[in-house]
């Protein structure tokens, strides 16, 4: 089944019922992984065609969702309450109230010297997507092993270091053959075109 022959709306509505059954059900690992992040996209990419938080109405009632639910996640989350590596039914609403959040942001952002900068980056977005989550999970367990326990510092420095280790990854993509290779070997590989 050809899931790109369905709109947005039903992409999105299955990706949903995906991400239930992947957090109830034991699925491997790549399976997991697939059926609970694809919502998020699946919502980023129904934003995008409905443009729908492009309003500053939106984008508040996001950001105070997103805010209250992660006091919510710091309450209740336990012990582990600043493990978010994962999409989860304890994470879902602050993950997916930050999509619009960052949408609004970023399509409000103007041409200046900030906003060149993450164009600049964007390009190189599958990288930085790729690098970034095993970079997080290694900098939050080094800052725990660290007892850097502080939510503030701890989500501060992961998300500085991981942005700077994503950068480090795009520059030497361009510049370093065999790492090309790993995120775009359709470019190095020409019988693959």
């Amino acid at each position: 089944m050809d899931l790109c022959k369905f709109n947005v709306q039903v992409q999105f509505g299955i990706s949903l019922i995906l991400f239930v059954a992947a957090s109830l059900i034991e699925f491997p690992t790549f399976l997991h992984l697939m059926f609970t992040w694809a919502v998020t996209f699946n919502f980023g990419r129904l934003i995008k065609e409905h443009k729908t938080f492009s309003y500053n109405k939106s984008f508040i009632a996001a950001l105070t969702i997103m805010l209250i639910s992660w006091l919510i996640q710091i309450q209740f989350g336990g012990e582990n309450w600043y493990d978010t590596n994962g999409l989860t039914f304890v994470t879902f609403v602050s993950k997916m109230a930050s999509i619009p959040v960052f949408f609004y942001i970023y399509s409000n952002f103007r041409e200046n010297r900030i906003h060149n900068y993450f164009r600049k980056y964007g390009r190189d977005s599958l990288i930085i997507y790729l690098v970034h989550a095993p970079a997080v999970s290694a900098i939050r367990a080094v800052f725990v092993k660290a007892g850097i326990a502080d939510y503030f510092l701890m989500i501060v420095g992961v998300t500085l270091l991981a942005w700077l280790i994503s950068v480090i990854a795009c520059y030497l993509t361009k510049k370093i053959a065999v790492i090309e290779l790993i995120f775009y070997p359709t470019r190095c590989i020409r019988w693959l075109r």
